[in-house]
């Protein structure tokens, strides 16, 4: 029973040092707000340049005001230069008001009614195909309205753009590769039509102790060997 008075104890002290920050807090955003309204040009709920109503747009964007103590974004603007994030205000704190950010996305649909079925073919050809055919989408996207939708388009056709690179980059110099392997060949046969091997048969001792680091394997490729801190690998 003593066990469970203490915690009870220790729980109200908590709450009212909670209480206390909040009202604190509370108090500091009012005052920050009465000097706001001192402002000629200030008036409460009025609509910042460039920006709207979030109206739940872009629900859950609350703003740190300090203290722990958030408000929600009652402004915001999409950033027409990337369509991935929104700008947003609480619209409390006058014209000089710092601006917050945030990244977009696509929803769930809330149509009970209507089952998630897969990207149709026709969209997929549209999100993936050339540059003309992405800005049709996207467009048609924006008319619709819903910023998170046109956000995911832009960042589906951001990373096929970041894919077809690295993909061209991976083909190129697998090519190289191949090209290389293809002269390397011509050397061990020119090197074998030379009997090299037979004239310099001294050496052949050379690679038997420690310092032969790259064995020959079957598949007469080179490997680093197992050598503690030796060859092209991570030391084991």
């Amino acid at each position: 029973m003593a066990t469970i008075k203490l915690r009870e104890m220790a729980w109200e002290a908590d709450r009212a040092a909670m209480r206390a920050r909040i009202n604190h807090a509370e108090d500091r955003l009012e005052a920050a707000m009465e000097e706001c309204r001192d402002e000629p040009e200030y008036e409460y709920g009025s609509i910042p340049t460039g920006f709207e109503r979030n109206n739940d747009r872009v629900p859950n964007f609350d703003i740190l005001v300090g203290d722990g103590m958030f408000l929600p974004a009652a402004f915001i603007r999409r950033d027409e230069s990337t369509y991935k994030k929104v700008w947003g205000v609480t619209g409390r704190f006058g014209k000089e008001e710092p601006q917050y950010t945030v990244k977009i996305f696509a929803s769930p649909a809330n149509d009970p009614g209507i089952p998630t079925e897969p990207l149709c073919q026709w969209f997929l050809r549209l999100l993936q195909g050339r540059t003309s055919n992405y800005k049709f989408l996207r467009d048609a996207a924006i008319n619709l309205g819903n910023w998170g939708v046109t956000a995911d388009i832009t960042r589906y056709h951001k990373c096929e753009d970041q894919l077809c690179e690295i993909n061209a980059s991976i083909s190129a110099m697998r090519s190289e590769a191949e090209a290389l392997d293809v002269l390397q060949e011509s050397c061990q046969n020119r090197l074998a039509a030379a009997n090299v091997s037979r004239h310099l048969a001294h050496l052949k001792g050379a690679c038997q102790g420690r310092d032969c680091r790259f064995p020959i394997v079957h598949d007469a490729t080179i490997q680093p060997s197992n050598h503690r801190g030796c060859g092209r690998g991570r030391p084991i």
